[in-house]
This record gives structure tokens, C-alpha cells and sequence, in this order.
């Protein structure tokens, strides 16, 4: 190639990079020119949270299975099943049944006036009758007054179901407390029933809880 050749090959690439730097200068121009296109922040809708990595709680050993080589027998709660059981495999015969405690008796229903109805006996709560006379029960029992125990008396149980104590017995465990018999009671013998010295002032009245007699006296 001669030197003419040279020379106009450089001149045409001259001319091409002066092209493309006029061009570039161009564009950059009309971008400066102009405006700004909107530019808009972008929001999460969920901000990426850092999960933190919890410790696993300690496994509760009590509910593991048993290992499979654990053959240990549980224990029944009577010994005499599980030895019947075991005499049945070996015999081939079916083990009786369990004895079963008996039922308590039902309770009866209470009435309309919602009471229920009891079958107590006096004479036979707790306390051994002394003596039988015809329809008569005597049964000795604790009196008790202002919470404390004063001594025992007979109380006697006539065939009408009637309480009655001595009016001398109730008078001696009142002197013996050092108490004053009331005026009912001094140089007064003989049974009396309850509702009556209850009209004359001296109350008494049986307690079935504490199978004692309460006694109180006037003012």
C-alpha cells in the first residue's frame, strides 16, 4: 500500500470517531434538555424480618415409647387376676370372674316438701339401750350446754316416740356444773317430756350430728 492509500484510510477513520463523538454529544444534550422522568421509591409491602432461631424445647422423656426389648409385666391392681390369668394360659381354662363389691342402695328421692325421708333410730345410734320396759328404750346420752359437755343422763323413748329425761337427773348435772337448777326443775321428780320443759323454759333438743342432747335455760 502506497502512502496516498495510508493517508486516506486514516482520514476515513478519523472521520468515523469524529461522527461518533458528535453524535454522543448530541444525545447527551437532549437528555440535559430534557425533563427528569418521575422517579417513584419502592416500599415493601412486608419488610424482610430476620427470623431468629428459637432453641427446640427438651423432649419430655415420659412420653417415649418404651424400648422394644422392655418386656417388664405391668402390675394389675389385684394380684389374685393376674394369677388367675396366669393359671388359665397354663390350664386352658377361662379364669372366673372378678368379685364385684356390692352397689351402695340407692338414695331415695327427697319429697314435695323436699325432705328426705330417713328410718333413724334413737335407740340404736351409737348408744346401747339399758333397759326395755314394754315399748319404752332408755338410752344414755352426753348433754351438752354452751358448747361443753356437763355430764350424761337417760333419756327414755316411749312408744309414741316421745323424748323424756328425770327432771332429779337433768337438776343433778346442773349442780354438779355449779349451776342453779331452774325453778321447774327444784324439788321436781319424775319424766318429763321434752316439749314440755321446753314450755316451762328448758330447752332441750336432740342433735343426730353429734348424737348428744343440747340444753339451754332461760335468762
Amino acid at each position: 500500500m502506497d502512502t496516498a492509500q495510508k493517508l486516506g484510510a486514516a482520514a476515513r477513520a478519523a472521520g468515523a470517531l469524529a461522527f461518533a463523538c458528535a453524535l454522543a454529544a448530541i444525545v447527551w444534550g437532549a437528555s440535559l434538555s430534557a425533563p427528569h422522568p418521575p422517579r417513584f421509591q419502592r416500599f415493601d409491602l412486608v419488610p424482610p424480618v430476620a427470623f431468629a432461631t428459637r432453641p427446640r424445647p427438651p423432649a419430655d422423656r415420659r412420653a417415649d415409647p418404651a424400648p422394644v426389648g422392655n418386656t417388664e409385666a405391668i402390675p394389675t391392681l389385684d394380684p389374685s387376676v393376674s394369677d388367675a390369668i396366669a393359671e388359665a394360659a397354663r390350664t386352658g381354662e377361662a379364669p372366673p370372674p372378678p368379685s364385684l363389691a356390692a352397689a351402695p342402695p340407692p338414695l331415695a328421692p327427697p319429697a314435695r316438701n323436699g325432705v328426705i325421708a330417713t328410718n333413724f333410730d334413737l335407740g340404736a345410734s351409737g348408744a346401747t339401750p339399758e333397759r326395755i320396759a314394754g315399748d319404752a328404750v332408755v338410752v344414755r346420752k352426753v348433754f351438752r350446754m354452751n358448747g361443753g359437755d356437763i355430764g350424761s343422763a337417760a333419756v327414755h323413748v316411749d312408744a309414741g316416740s316421745r323424748l323424756l329425761v328425770d327432771r332429779q337427773d337433768l337438776a343433778r348435772l346442773l349442780r354438779d356444773t355449779g349451776r342453779t337448777p331452774p325453778p321447774a326443775l327444784q324439788d321436781a321428780s319424775g319424766l318429763a317430756t321434752f316439749n314440755d320443759l321446753r314450755r316451762r323454759g328448758i330447752d332441750l333438743r336432740y342433735d343426730p350430728g353429734s348424737d348428744t342432747i343440747s340444753l339451754a335455760l332461760p335468762d
